[in-house]
């Protein structure tokens, strides 16, 4: 029983930095102009979905293991999206870059807002400082430092 919780702790760890990851990218495409087709948890057949005001879908999908973020004209084939100002590849390159970049940086984000909450919650701990041991006819020694002190 102790290995099944691990497991789920693990897949649901897994999924919140992809989710994260994946939320990187809409926002990032949202902010610049790019339409967003699709927006994915988890990979395979949908568990369930609906779709934004905006006309993006939104899916939990039923392997805990990745997901997308699927861009207007991002993997057009036949050319459809060719001249739409809203595809991917009509984007300029910084739109494009920053887009693909946030989703790395809302994973540094994370990281930094975790190990925020770990100084948080624990403190900071207090190490005093110990005289191990003084050297007889010393300037310590001298002063009156005892070790122990």
């Amino acid at each position: 029983m102790e290995m099944v919780i691990k497991i789920a702790q693990f897949f649901l760890c897994f999924t919140i930095i992809v989710g994260l990851h994946e939320f990187g990218h809409f926002i990032a495409a949202r902010i610049c102009g790019i339409e967003v087709m699709e927006f994915a948890i988890g990979m395979g057949p949908k568990i369930f979905g609906w779709t934004g005001k905006s006309g993006t879908k939104f899916s939990l999908r039923c392997i805990p293991l990745g997901g997308f973020c699927a861009f207007y004209g991002e993997d057009d084939v036949q050319g459809r999206s060719k001249e739409d100002p809203r595809a991917y590849n009509k984007q300029n390159v910084w739109k494009r870059i920053f887009t693909v970049a946030m989703g790395p940086m809302m994973n540094f984000i994370l990281a930094f807002a975790v190990s925020l909450a770990f100084y948080w919650t624990s403190g900071m701990m207090e190490v005093l400082p110990v005289v191990e041991a003084v050297s007889p006819a010393s300037p310590a020694a001298e002063a009156g430092i005892q070790p122990g002190a």
